[in-house]
This record gives C-alpha cells, structure tokens and sequence, in this order.
C-alpha cells in the first residue's frame, strides 16, 4: 500500500479533444458509464437547435444555414471507440449523427451561457419500434354516397369470393336486401335482435366492418364500434343444431374441408367444434359459421410474443420477478419465437434468474450461466454480451470459482476495455477480498477503481469499501483521508449509509481528531436513537473523554451504557473499561501487560470472572476469557491459563479466534521452556493430551516452539513424533535459523536410533548449507560416526583428521576424533601415531567426560601401554599400566588379562616381587581363569628355575 493515497485527481475519462479553430463550430466525444456524450459548441448560435430522430439510424441537428454558413467546418473526430456514433455528417442546415444500431435513444440539453449543445446517446431496445412519422398532409375528402343497388352488389361480389375461397353454406340473397343503409343510422337506431342467421347475413358486416376505416394502431384484438344494446354476449360454444332460432345461445357450426377426404384421410366428426374468439356485427349479436371460419385462418395457437415480453418487463419493474420468470418461460423455448424478440427474451430471462438467486447462491447458479450462455452464443457481437460476461464473472466469484471468474473478468477487459461495464470487475474483485478478509488486495482494487473511474456509479460503495479496508489493515491516517474524500464527494451519505458513521468516526478517532470523532458518533446516535450499535457510540464517546482526561465525563457514559444496555455489546464493553480503565477492545498481551502492571481499586480480574459467569452466551464473555487467560500468564500461572482457555475452544468465537490461538502459544511456550529446563519431558506431554486443542494448534507455532516439543518427545524415545515435527522444518529454506536447529536436532535423533543411512543422507543434503563453523562440525562428526560404523574408512579418516585439527572443536567431538584415528593406526602399528593421538584422546575424555566415557579412557590407555611397550619403552609402559589399574576392577571381562600384562610390566622393570605379587594376586581373584593358570605355570617355572640356581651353587 502506498504511503499516501491521492485521489483529487484529474478524471481518466477525458475527452478526445481535437484542435480546434480560433473561431468556429467545435464538436467532441465522450464516453460516460452508461451513455455516449457530444457536445457541439457554437460561436454565434443563440438559441436551442431542434435535434429530432431522422431515420432509424440516424439523428439530426436542425440549425440554421446562416449559422454554419458564418462557421467553419470543424475537423474530424475519432469515433472508432464508440459503440453507438458511426460518423458525423455537417451539412448546410442539419448536422447528421450516423448511428450504428438502432436501438438507441438520446436526450438533448442547450447551455445558453456556453453555447454548447449536450447530446446524450445511449443503448434502448425500444428504439428499434421507431418508424418514421406519417406523411400528415391533409387529404382531401370525398363524400362517396351509396345507393342501395351498389352495396347490394359489392356484396355479393364479396360473399362469391368468400364462398369459393372457404367453401362456405350457399348464401340466401334474400337476406341481402335486409342491409342497413349507413353506419351512422346503424348507431342511432340500432335493428331489431329478431334477425334470422343466416350465413349471407354474417358476409354482410364482415363487408361492413372491411370498408371501415382501419385504426392508427394494432391491439390484440380489434375494437368494434358498437352500442350497448348490440353488445355481444360470449358463451361457451356447444354442438350446433340443425335448428336456428334467435333466442338460442350463440353457436357455432362446424367448419367444412374445401376438399373432400381421401382415402387416406379420416373425415373428422361433425360433432368437432373448433371453438374461436366471437366477433360481433352490427344488425346482430350472434357467430356465424362465417366468422368462425375467418376466425381460424390466422394460427390460434401462437402467442403474442412481443405482448408477452412486455408483460414480462412490466411483471420485472414492479418487483414481481417470479410472475415474470414464469411469463418467460412460456415463450422462451417456443418453436415460432420470432428471431428480432431472441435475443431480448433469452437476455431478459437471464437477467430475472440473476436478480432471482444473486443473493441466494449457489442455489441457480447453473440456470443463471446456461440461461447467459446461450444468450451469449445466439449473438456473440450483441451489446449485452459485455455486461453478461460481468455477471458471469460475479457469479462465479460467489460461489469462489476463482479461475472461472478471472476467465470472464480478463474477457471483458480484453475485449471491452471501453465498456462501462469493465469499471465494475475490479469494484467486484475489491468487495470479494474484503469479504474474505485479504484487506490489502481490496484495498488496492478499491484505490485503482477510484482512480480511474471516479465518476462510475458505485465509487462511493468503492470509496467505503477503501476506508473499511485500509481501517481494517490500520492505516488510520490513509483511512481518514478517505473518509474525508467521501465527506467532500458526497457529503449526505450518511442518510443513505448511516452505519458508516460508525467507521468514519473511528478513523477520526484513531487521529486524534476527537471533536470530529464525538462529532459523528452523536449524529449517529441522533439519526438512529434506536439503531442497532447506539450502544457502541456511547461505549465510544465515553473513550474520547477518557483520552481526553475527562474521566467524570467518561466514567457518566459509560455507566450509561452499561445500565441501559448491559446486555449489549456497548454496555459490556463499558463495563470492562471501568475495570481497565483504558480501551483494550482486541487485547495483545503486551497491552494486557502494561494494563496489569497498574494499580487498581478494582481487580481486573473480577470483572473477567462476573461477565464470564453472568452473561456466558455473549460474545465479550469470549473476550473476557482471553483476557483472564493473559493475566494468568502474567502472574506466571500458564497451567490455568490453558484451562481457561479450554472453556473458549470449547465454543469458539470466530472473530476472537486468532486472539485465543495467539495466548494458548504463549501459554504453551513457557509450559515448554518450564518443563524442559526441569527436564520434566512427561509433564509437557501430559498437557498435549490433556488440552486437545493444542494438537490443532500446531501448525500455528512457532518452529523454535516445535522443536522444544520435538525435544521434549526425543527425550522420551518418541522417535517418531519427534521426526514427524522436525521432517517439515527441514523441507524450509536452509538460511533459517529454525532449519539449521532442525537439522542439529534430526542428526542427534538418528545418532540415538544408531540410523547410519539416514545420518549419511542429511549430511550430504546439508552440504551447501550456509551453516557456520559449530553447525558444520556437527554435521561432519555424525557423517564421520557414520562412516566409521559402516566402516567406510576412506572417507571417515579424512572426516576425523578435520575435526582433530581443528583445536576450537568440541572437547568430546575432538577427544572421538582422536580416538578413533589412534585406533586406525593401530590397526597399521604405526605406534608413533598411536601415541600421539590416544594419548591427546586420553587427555580430552579425562578433562571433559572423565564419568561417561570411561570405556574410552580404558582403550586408551591399553593403545598407550601397547605403543611404548612395543617400542622399548618399558617404565613408560609401567606408568601407563598402574594408570589404567585405577579404572579396571575386578569385577571388569579384561582385568585378568591386564594383571597378566602388568606382571609381566612388572619383571621387564626388574621387580620380580612385585611380579610374583601380582601373579599371586591374579591366581587368588581369577583362579578360573585362562591367565590365572598362566600364572600358576609361570610361578612354578620361576620356583624350578630357583631351586637349580642352588642345586649348582652346591655342586663343588
């Protein structure tokens, strides 16, 4: 987010402005959100041209010739980003405006003071019924008089034709003398209902009713010009009988076929009667078989389909949305739908679906985008297609199609950058990612969508989106300029958002701006004395006096809240600040510290414990348990912190979530550092099992924290979820501190478990990790272990001689080191280097693990002995000898063979005594033993061999 958002800014949607002359007519294009603009500007044009419709795709601008006689022609303009303008014609008297369709519809406004004319085009399906005026001349009229002969026979003329036309009953011509003379003596003295039924008679009106002149517009059904008395009566229609009286019901007779049936061809049942709309006369008010056969030439079955989708767009202005999805439906999959109505039904009834389950998603998702795809499909170039493609976009960003709404989205950009409908695909985006809590993307889109299109209009939703968002991520100062941009922009939004109130006061307040804050939390209160959060206002003002040193002030308001509305948020929240005496509304435990560490009249902890035990089902009970759970921690009692917070997770409140994970971490770590630094490994693992929440709670700590547990189960033999916490670390970047622990702790884990594999492999991963110098040696003591164990000598003697080189090594890593290298030379008895190291070894073990690693101190000892008994050095040998008596009992497997060995040391060295001592000695605690019996033998040879030595001293 930057630093400072601006955005007074000169708006993106400037017009292409040609150069114009110093003098002379000058025209320009705009593009508007829902509309095309031209703006004609005028040098000596006074008054208000007439702009009428031309043509079906064109519109003129009448003005006088003298005015664009005296006025250059201007230049041309660039209307290939217009959807609606072709081209611009100026002509002597008229400007021509060449549209591209002719669904269109435009206003017009004259500025007298800037002599400039405003047209406004826009996309309007109703354009299309525009048909050019009728020629309104006056015609002249001709009083035609008909003689009682003429219209006698014009009438039968018209009834032949009828009959051959539809093989109608020979008519009488009788009936035909019985004509009225005139329409208008028919009107003034209506005839007598007495009229026999004649078919003839029924020729007559139709005749009549031909001759009349046709109506200015077509209705669905035709108007007859009746009186009351002559007014048609409908009836169901029944089988015709035979006879004919007047005083019947109205009937009608069954139609007959022009030709006759074929073979083939069933002849239909008299009895089959095709019922149709009734049409009146005027000598009679009865159906004829005439009308019912002029009645069935058009189809009765189709519907009115235009009628129809006028209802259905009636039906969707008054908020009847159903009644219109199902007139709709009716029509939508209809064979004869005409192809002009297609495209308007298919767009029509995708448009109803939407606002049907916009809000009730994902119930209709798939009627929605089938009903838009094949409303898409049917005309891929149609108008609507942008705004189809923003809904598509929004619908499947609702339901989190997320790949499928970006598809849509970029396809409009691409595609439509210049569509007003394109603004609206970040304003969709920004509403998504607030919803979802990802503020700082919403705050970028709704920064970006103000930017460009200040003018759309939902940027004030985008401007309130942006404030919540940047409050949201704390960046209050950001945030107030926001509120201010609003407050400027439009300055009564309140009346139609009077809930943001709310924030814009809150942004003023985290600004020290506490007059304004106080300022809109009283307006909110006036506005809606009863609103939902008038008790968050008065919780609120109650903190600007607080802040404001006014704590008698304060402390009134806040006892206020707390009695009027005590079970409410406001109030709850009063009642805690009288406890906290500050405002600690999302509680770190930093700040919970730095409250606790005051001195109170009032324990904060008793104010946690009656809202937790009085009003347990609100949802500042949630908050004063986390606050009871940091105090806990601060008096150093994590135990009952964790129990505390038990009773949260139990029933977790969503918004305080994250709050309560953050206190049970803090509370497990020093349960960890506690425990561990006792060594009391069970302990922790008790916990684990005791509070199960904090085996959810994992993925959240911390990895310094996850290798303390890894520790704590390494120690007690659980290998395996040890490995399991630390094999994750590993897989993390290696310039982390938390992976190179990982990795110390994962080499001493596979040390214990004697895994050599395994070791091997983590060294030869860690090869080019930037360890330091003590990280390093580490990895090449266990490789070189493993080395060594799986007796790979070439590559572990290399490994050791490092490590023993290296005198700022670990005392023990370098004591093994040389360990192991004075046994190597011993195997090739090169006895100098077998001195040399086992002696520097012995020195390292007994300095640094004089107690734990007695057996190597042994070893050594016995490569010294060997070394420089072997070399001559037989005192030297002798010293090392008695050394090594000190830590060899009797009780230990190699101790005959030693006292054998320091006998023998014993008579290289001259002390036979002590040489006969030993073996003795040897003979009396091992008298089992191999040694012991070699003992024996040699004391006996010494005794034979001393009793000759006397035997020849006597000899003479």
């Amino acid at each position: 987010m930057k630093k400072t958002i601006f955005f007074f800014i000169t708006l993106l949607l400037t017009p292409l402005l040609i150069p114009q002359s110093a003098r002379g007519l000058v025209y320009f294009w705009q593009k508007k959100p829902q509309s095309e603009r031209l703006v004609f500007e005028f040098q000596t044009l006074t008054s208000a041209p007439k702009v009428i419709r031309s043509n079906y795709r064109s519109i003129s601008i009448k003005i006088p010739p003298a005015i664009l006689q005296q006025e250059p022609k201007p230049a041309p303009v660039d209307l290939s980003f217009s959807h609606l303008v072709e081209k611009i014609i100026i002509q002597q008297s008229n400007i021509i405006i060449q549209t591209k369709t002719n669904a269109i519809g435009f206003i017009s406004f004259w500025k007298k003071n800037e002599q400039k004319l405003y047209l406004d085009l826009f996309f309007d399906p109703l354009g299309k019924r525009w048909k050019p005026p009728a020629n309104n001349k006056p015609k002249k009229t001709i009083k035609k008089v008909y003689t009682q002969k003429k219209t006698q026979s014009k009438l039968k003329k018209k009834a032949l034709k009828i009959k051959k036309t539809n093989a109608l009953p020979k008519a009488n011509p009788q009936n035909l003398d019985k004509k009225q003379s005139s329409k208008d003596s028919t009107r003034q003295t209506p005839p007598p209902l007495k009229k026999q039924f004649t078919a003839t008679g029924n020729i007559q009106n139709k005749t009549n009713l031909q001759n009349k002149k046709s109506p200015l517009f077509k209705l669905k059904a035709k108007i007859k010009r009746v009186s009351i008395e002559n007014a048609v009566i409908l009836r169901p229609i029944v089988k015709v009988s035979n006879q004919t009286n007047p005083s019947d019901q109205t009937t009608a007779q069954p139609i007959k076929q022009n030709k006759k049936p074929t073979s083939q061809q069933k002849p239909k049942s008299d009895s089959k009667v095709i019922q149709k709309k009734p049409s009146t006369t005027e000598n009679n008010n009865v159906l004829s078989p005439d009308n019912a056969t002029n009645a069935s030439l058009p189809n009765a079955d189709t519907p009115d389909f235009e009628d129809l989708l006028i209802t259905a767009k009636a039906a969707i202005a008054n908020g009847e949305l159903n009644a219109a999805l199902e007139t709709l439906k009716s029509i939508i999959n209809h064979p004869k739908l005409p192809e002009n109505l297609k495209e308007d039904v298919y767009y029509t009834y995708a448009n109803v679906l939407f606002d049907l389950y916009k809000d009730k998603l994902p119930e209709g998702f798939e009627q929605i985008v089938a009903a838009y795809e094949r409303a898409i499909n049917y005309n891929p170039k149609s108008l609507n297609v942008p705004n189809a493609l923003l809904k598509l976009g929004y619908l499947n960003l609702q339901v989190n199609n997320i790949p499928e709404a970006k598809g849509y989205f970029n396809l409009l950009r691409d595609k439509y950058p210049y569509d007003p409908s394109v603004p609206l695909t970040y304003f969709y985006w920004g509403e998504y990612y607030f919803k979802h809590r990802q503020y700082q993307k919403s705050a970028d889109l709704f920064q970006t969508f103000i930017t460009k299109y200040p003018d759309n209009k939902v940027a004030e939703d985008a401007a309130i989106y942006l404030a919540k968002s940047l409050k949201k991520l704390q960046f209050y100062t950001q945030g107030l300029e926001i509120v201010q941009y609003i407050e400027q922009r439009w300055p009564r939004y309140y009346l139609k958002k009077p809930y943001f109130l709310l924030d814009s006061a809150f942004l003023y307040y985290k600004n020290n701006k506490f007059p304004q804050a106080k300022q809109r939390y009283l307006l909110y209160i006036n506005l809606l004395p009863e609103g939902e959060n008038v008790d968050i206002a008065l919780a609120r003002i109650g903190d600007i006096y607080l802040l404001q040193k006014h704590k008698k002030a304060a402390k009134k308001l806040y006892e206020l809240a707390a009695t009027n509305f005590p079970n409410k948020e406001g109030g709850l929240i009063a009642a805690m600040r009288l406890a906290e005496e500050g405002i600690y509304d999302k509680p770190s435990i930093k700040d919970m510290f730095s409250v606790f560490n005051r001195p109170y009249n009032l324990r904060p902890e008793k104010i946690y414990t009656t809202i937790i035990q009085k009003y347990p089902s609100s949802p500042l009970a949630s908050l004063a348990k986390i606050k009871l759970a940091i105090w806990e921690i601060f008096n150093n009692h994590p135990e009952k912190s964790l129990s505390i917070l038990k009773s949260f997770f139990d029933n977790p409140q969503k918004e305080l979530k994250t709050k309560a994970t953050e206190v049970a971490l803090e509370a497990f770590t020093q349960i960890l550092k506690k425990y561990l630094k006792a060594k009391n490994y069970n302990k922790i693992v008790y916990f684990v099992k005791t509070y199960p929440f904090l085996q959810k709670l994992f993925p959240y700590l911390q990895d310094e924290q996850k290798l303390l547990l890894a520790t704590a189960y390494l120690e007690l033999d659980k290998f395996k979820k040890a490995i399991n916490i630390i094999y994750p670390i590993l897989q993390k970047n290696p310039k982390l501190q938390s992976t190179k622990n990982a990795l110390a702790l994962a080499l001493t884990l596979y040390l214990k478990l004697e895994n050599w594999p395994k070791i091997i492999e983590l060294g030869q991963k860690a090869k080019k990790w930037p360890l330091n110098k003590k990280q390093q040696e580490q990895v090449d003591f266990a490789l070189a272990l493993a080395y060594e164990k799986l007796k790979n000598i070439n590559k572990s003697i290399p490994l050791w001689r490092k490590i023993a080189s290296n005198i700022d090594t670990d005392a023990q890593k370098r004591a093994y080191a040389l360990y192991f290298l004075a046994n190597h030379y011993a195997k090739k008895r090169d006895w100098e280097n077998v001195y040399v190291f086992s002696q520097e070894a012995l020195s390292l073990f007994l300095e640094k693990a004089k107690n734990t690693e007695k057996d190597k101190i042994i070893t050594c000892l016995k490569l010294l002995i060997q070394a420089t008994s072997l070399t001559g050095r037989k005192t030297e040998a002798l010293g090392w000898a008695l050394e090594l008596k000190k830590y060899l009992t009797e009780t230990h497997p190699s101790w005959p063979a030693f006292q054998y060995q320091l006998a023998l040391l014993y008579k290289e060295n001259g002390d036979k005594n002590a040489w006969q001592n030993a073996l003795k000695e040897l003979i009396q605690k091992a008298q089992n033993s191999l040694y012991a019996q070699m003992a024996k033998e040699d004391l006996n040879i010494a005794k034979l061999k001393q009793q000759a030595k006397i035997f020849e001293a006597k000899k003479p």
